[in-house]
């Protein structure tokens, strides 16, 4: 059938459909067809009329319900037929020319996938882990002891459950994102002790706590920084709180906050958006011998070039109420927080400024949670022309940190008016918690902090709706995440660096080649970074049959 005639049996399809159309919504597994001669696929039926199929991904179809069978017409002519018999489904195939009323021998089995698409229940809260006692800051290799705070440190709280239509649970998360230099395992541990007795109706494995890296932040673990804060009695100041103290207080508050956020979770709905906001630069120096240096100098003479790429997307994931109304977000970028750097304050760093951007401009009542993607290698400022960048930033009237916020915030701005069309509610909701043993470097050359182990290193992978998500605990370089994003089956895909672990660079190939800071002391390479791609997108892409 070509043409107008085509054109003809579309429209007669185009209108609405029964409520009984949605036993059909999902996809089809279609078997072998007999009599043999053709091979299994897999047919889509959308809710909104439209159809595909895979093993032709340029046919489109259009389908609806006909006295209780789904039928489809195709634009390669072929029409289809959905149809039960007794406990099963068939797929009755028409050769072009044929009406759904011709004889027919050309039969399949029709199976539908199990759905994984469900109501959201979406819960918000933030703590502010801001200690008041002095501690030890983690950053830059040397001793240095909190002098109070700039601003607060916080962490925000992101609880999720999938319902479905029968009320049973079918999946949950929480995120935590905090104002830390990272998150050690014995932290998880701590959380999710304190998280079990408060809230026994949530898998604390799906517990999920991700840093910004602010180097402005306190140690989480007396000794992790190999003697650095073993302080005598005369050398701690008053009040003095060690790693294992602040962990205590954080785990304390932060469990609270999860709790809050669980238990005031509502039906809401989830939507995305894209942009792009120039914030992380690559920060690998190299040199005219091949040799690379962090954040070294570009006007010496030997300077030949930046190291690697820079990812300047700005991931956005809205989340709303049954009312439409904004409830908070996720905003994602390939950068740590790091403009704020060698003082003895505590500090948010940006994100402080960009919590104050979203609060003006929207509410005070929004949440923010940042999420650091795949930045090994990335810095908030340009190793090029940085000083006409902070000058004109200065011009403005405005700090370097409030520059960052003012461009995450733009992204935003353009972003949501679209997001806000295109809310979910119900949507498809998995995750999945994978435990790994990486290769480590032989010989290994670990940093100067001590590191989590590369055994049952821990990583989270999750669907929601058209997004897919992968969780590292390394500062991973961009070259994994670039892989990462485009091997996924998601149409978007947020990597989420220092995620549920401390095991620190994960240098690329071409990093360790010009060595220097981050890429020659690490304890996993090159390879165990493939071994850790091919383990992500496995989970990954295992929710896109």
């Amino acid at each position: 059938m070509r043409g107008a005639s085509f054109l003809c049996a579309l429209c007669a399809l185009c209108g609405s459909f029964p409520l009984e159309a949605a036993d059909f919504v999902g996809k089809w597994n279609i078997g072998e067809p007999n009599p043999p001669g053709g091979r299994p696929f897999v047919m889509t039926l959308n809710d909104d009329g439209s159809a595909r199929k895979s093993h032709i991904p340029s046919a489109t179809g259009n389908w609806k319900m006909v006295k209780g069978e789904a039928r489809v017409v195709w634009s390669d002519g072929w029409r289809d037929i959905i149809r039960g018999e007794g406990n099963s489904f068939q797929k009755i195939a028409f050769a072009p020319g044929f009406g759904f009323t011709d004889k027919h021998d050309n039969i399949a089995s029709a199976e539908k996938q199990r759905s994984a698409v469900t109501g959201l229940s979406i819960g918000w809260a933030r703590a502010n882990i801001t200690p008041d006692k002095p501690v030890g800051l983690i950053g830059y290799g040397r001793r240095r002891i909190s002098e109070g705070a700039k601003d607060p440190i916080t962490a925000t709280v992101l609880a999720l459950e999938g319902i479905d239509a029968n009320g049973k649970v079918t999946e949950q998360a929480i995120m935590v994102s905090c104002d830390l230099i990272s998150i050690r395992r014995v932290t998880m541990n701590s959380v999710r002790a304190l998280l079990k007795k408060r809230v026994p109706d949530f898998d604390t494995d799906k517990l999920i706590l991700n840093a910004t890296h602010t180097h402005q932040a306190p140690q989480q673990q007396s000794g992790s920084s190999r003697g650095l804060y073993n302080l005598t009695e005369d050398e701690k100041p008053e009040g003095w709180m060690s790693g294992d103290d602040y962990r205590a207080f954080m785990a304390e508050r932060i469990a609270a906050a999860a709790e809050e956020a669980w238990k005031h979770r509502r039906p809401g709905g989830v939507s995305w958006g894209i942009d792009q906001a120039v914030i992380g630069f690559n920060r690998r120096i190299v040199y005219r011998d091949g040799k690379a240096k962090m954040l070294g100098p570009t006007d010496h003479p030997q300077f030949s070039h930046v190291e690697g790429i820079e990812d300047h997307t700005l991931s956005l994931l809205f989340f709303w109420d049954s009312s439409n109304k904004l409830t908070g977000m996720i905003i994602n970028v390939a950068s740590p927080a790091q403009i704020d750097r060698r003082s003895d304050l505590i500090t948010a760093d940006f994100w402080h400024d960009v919590r104050e951007e979203i609060a003006a401009r929207y509410s005070k009542d929004v949440f923010v949670l940042p999420q650091c993607a795949a930045a090994g290698e990335g810095f908030p400022r340009s190793s090029i022309q940085h000083i006409a960048q902070a000058e004109m930033a200065k011009r403005r009237g405005i700090t370097w940190r409030r520059e960052i916020a003012q461009r995450i915030a733009d992204g935003v701005d353009r972003a949501l008016p679209v997001s806000r069309n295109h809310i979910g509610r119900k949507v498809d909701f998995r995750h999945s918690v994978a435990r790994i043993n990486l290769p480590m470097k032989d010989p290994p050359s670990p940093p100067f902090v001590v590191l989590d182990s590369v055994n049952d290193v821990e990583l989270h992978l999750l669907r929601l709706g058209d997004v897919g998500m992968a969780t590292v605990p390394f500062e991973l370089f961009t070259d994994y995440g670039m892989r990462i994003q485009a091997r996924s089956k998601a149409l978007m895909t947020f990597t989420v660096q220092l995620s549920c672990g401390h095991i620190e660079y994960l240098p690329s190939e071409r990093a360790t080649k010009g060595g220097g800071y981050s890429a020659e002391k690490y304890l996993v390479g090159p390879e165990g970074g493939r071994v850790l791609v091919e383990e992500c997108l496995k989970h990954l892409n295992a929710f896109w049959p």
